[in-house]
């Protein structure tokens, strides 16, 4: 598996603020259950705060790589086995 560094897309990017990667964690932890409302309900921050954060910081994109990553490397290890 590569190195993965801070360049990857589910880390925190440059000018993210700490409290937007902060929620942008939760929403991808949520795996297959991700939606802003529950963000914005964990954090008890408003809807349109938490929507403007994921269209702000790419958050779906950003999921979609961590997802990918995430089932790359659960077949590099199913294919050790063999």
């Amino acid at each position: 598996m590569p190195n993965r560094t801070h360049d990857d897309p589910w880390e925190r990017q440059k000018g993210e603020s700490q409290k937007a990667y902060e929620a942008f964690v939760i929403y991808r932890d949520l795996g297959a259950e991700r939606s802003t409302a529950k963000v914005s309900q964990e954090l008890g921050k408003s809807k349109a705060l938490i929507q403007r954060w994921c269209r702000a910081w790419n958050w779906v994109e950003r999921c979609r790589a961590y997802d990918n990553s995430l089932d790359e490397a659960a077949r590099r290890k199913a294919l050790k086995k063999y």
